[in-house]
């Protein structure tokens, strides 16, 4: 599978010049989630090109939406892909925002909920 082919967004929030990356989370095991559930050499692409866009000025966050409600925490999925946990820790050390969030999910609709810890 080419990874590039997938679509990426890049938001201007309020014209701030800040830039996001969102993924979503497949995978929970007691109450805990993690990502990725599979090797994404994307994910790890994608983290080092935030860097180069905080190093050049701009706000950059990595928004982690968890499609349930009251996880005890995100964390990354250092057993399938530890280099993707590694650049999280390097992200954030450059200063990127490392978010996460629960949502309501109902039949019709996801919303984000409230701020989950995270675990790097």
């Amino acid at each position: 599978e080419n990874e590039d082919n997938k679509s990426d967004e890049f938001v201007d929030f309020n014209n701030l010049n800040d830039n996001y990356d969102n993924s979503t989370n497949p995978l929970e095991e007691n109450n805990i989630v993690m990502f990725p559930d599979a090797p994404t050499k994307r994910g790890v692409k994608h983290i080092m090109e935030l860097i180069d866009a905080k190093e050049n000025g701009f706000d950059t966050y990595i928004i982690f939406v968890i499609q349930m409600q009251n996880p005890e925490y995100f964390t990354p999925n250092y057993k399938t892909h530890e280099e993707f946990g590694k650049a999280l820790q390097y992200a954030k050390s450059k200063g990127i925002k490392i978010l996460a969030y629960d949502c309501i999910v109902t039949e019709n609709s996801i919303n984000l909920n409230n701020q989950i810890n995270i675990k790097l």
